[in-house]
């Protein structure tokens, strides 16, 4: 009858081990894929920046060159203005001398 209790107790412990290390097996099944997912997860993010970087690269290369051929044309603007002013400043110069030259001829005759 002991031997028979021993035999039990033996099944027992053998069935709980069984099972406790199947339960084992299936945690660590889970854990691993759910760490797997979490790594895809953070390498499609991870691709998604980096394009998100290269496109606003892009972007910023495309905005630089704009803003350099603006930056160009408001300096000739500018140039072209600041020579038209001059010109009107000469022209204005030049008509008082004329007048004055010509009010000078009508006065001596």
């Amino acid at each position: 009858m002991q031997r028979r209790l021993k035999k039990q107790e033996s099944k027992r412990r053998q069935n709980l081990k069984s099972k406790s290390e199947k339960h084992a097996k299936q945690k660590a099944d889970l854990l691993a894929k759910e760490v797997e997912g979490e790594k895809k997860l953070s390498e499609l993010k991870i691709k998604t920046l980096e394009d998100t970087v290269a496109k606003q690269a892009s972007q910023i290369k495309d905005l630089t060159g704009q803003l350099n051929n603006a930056t160009s044309q408001v300096q000739d603007i500018a140039s072209k203005a600041i020579e038209g002013a001059s010109g009107a400043k000469a022209l204005t110069s030049i008509n008082k001398i004329a007048l004055e030259q010509a009010k000078n001829v009508r006065d001596t005759k």
